[in-house]
């Protein structure tokens, strides 16, 4: 049997450095992504045995193309794309410069757009199979996430059209939405957490300072109550060894609870769950 190829979006730290991982014990190739070049030998330290390693900065979706035509060869095979990369800054909506958001989107939306175009004609060769790693964020707005919620939502609306374009020819087009999630992605939120905090004025302070420091106290550290990224991992995997693979996956118990809520509860409901005792167990840090 010929050896699969996997392309996996974000290799160092987290979900994508477990896939990767998995899948390279398990006899595939793999070609990993990172940010910038200065990490491509963190990843090779961090993945032994990946096929390539390419630098793919998504905070400039024009160029994800490009970046993986370096490594995706046309008469190549690629029988999986797993996209776990990811941003999630943490602030009100009042504070945060809408400059976060057009980051936030291009990162977390139009990133994987630019992953699609550059692997569909590969995908629809091998009736492969693309996996985005989405948020329960992406199904109910939390505060003080909502630019990584715009995000999410407008990923799981782009993963239907993506799925509905492309299934005539066989693509799996698969959406694993998380809990709360340890990754190196919180490390990043929680240094953030503070300089923000600390640039808070007086009276942005007294309106949001409390809800800061429960952000930071609640996932400081990795003891922080959310679940560790082998969940998520995990039901990644399993995609990947179905053939004909749901459309969504929940990865963890609050994902599990938390996901089928806009379906049962009222908007005003949903409300009072996510601003009692905020943050609760949701994408106070997720995938």
């Amino acid at each position: 049997m010929a050896k699969k190829t996997a392309l996996v979006l974000g290799v160092i730290g987290g979900v994508g450095a477990i896939v990767a991982k998995t899948l390279i014990k398990d006899g595939w190739s793999v070609i990993g992504t990172v940010r910038a070049a200065d990490q491509i030998a963190e990843a090779k330290a961090e993945v032994p045995g990946l096929q390539h390693v390419v630098a793919v900065d998504m905070s400039n979706a024009d160029n994800v193309e490009p970046a993986l035509a370096t490594v995706l060869k046309p008469d190549m095979t690629l029988n999986a794309v797993v996209n776990a990369a990811a941003t999630c800054p943490f602030g009100p909506l009042e504070t945060t410069p809408v400059s976060e958001l057009r980051r936030v989107l291009e990162i977390n939306a139009a990133g994987p757009v630019g992953v699609y175009r550059a692997c569909i004609a590969h995908l629809r060769r091998s009736k492969g199979h693309l996996v985005l790693v989405t948020s329960i964020a992406g199904r109910v707005a939390f505060p003080f996430i909502g630019h990584y919620s715009a995000s999410k939502f407008a990923v799981e609306a782009l993963a239907d059209a993506m799925r509905r374009e492309s299934r005539e020819w066989g693509v799996k087009v698969v959406v694993i939405e998380p809990g709360g999630m340890y990754s190196r992605m919180v490390d990043l939120q929680l240094k953030q957490v503070v300089e923000r905090k600390a640039a808070l004025s007086a009276e942005e302070r007294a309106r949001y300072g409390h809800y800061y420091d429960a952000h930071e106290e609640g996932v400081s550290g990795r003891s922080g109550g959310l679940m560790p990224p082998d969940v998520t991992a995990e039901v990644i995997i399993k995609v990947l060894n179905t053939e004909n693979p749901e459309t969504r996956y929940t990865a963890g118990e609050a994902a599990a609870r938390i996901c089928p809520l806009p379906r049962t509860m009222t908007d005003r409901e949903l409300d009072d769950m996510t601003t009692t005792g905020v943050p609760v167990d949701q994408g106070r840090a997720s995938a």
